[in-house]
């Protein structure tokens, strides 16, 4: 469960605040299509990118319990941990 602080730390000090607001790539970039013929570091990446965001683009649905929503981002990270993935500020 520790890695959930230094998550909520990343994210306090990394805000889309200012001039790193506007970032196109942020806002706007498009997950590219998993190809056919992707070796397997290609689909380690794809599986990656797409449950990074799954969890930066989840919202909790109204009337819903918070347990479920917790319960929804913990399956994401520990994808993201099966993943070998690293979230710390430079990535």
């Amino acid at each position: 469960m520790s890695h959930l602080n230094h998550l909520s730390s990343i994210f306090n000090q990394n805000k889309l605040e200012g001039p790193n607001y506007g970032f196109k790539y942020v806002l706007v970039e498009e997950c590219p299509i998993e190809p056919t013929d992707a070796t397997d570091e290609e689909i380690k990446s794809y599986d990656k990118l797409t449950s990074m965001k799954s969890l930066l683009t989840t919202k909790m649905v109204d009337g819903s319990p918070v347990k479920d929503h917790m319960l929804n981002m913990m399956i994401y990270l520990n994808e993201l941990e099966i993943l070998d993935t690293s979230i710390d500020k430079e990535s």
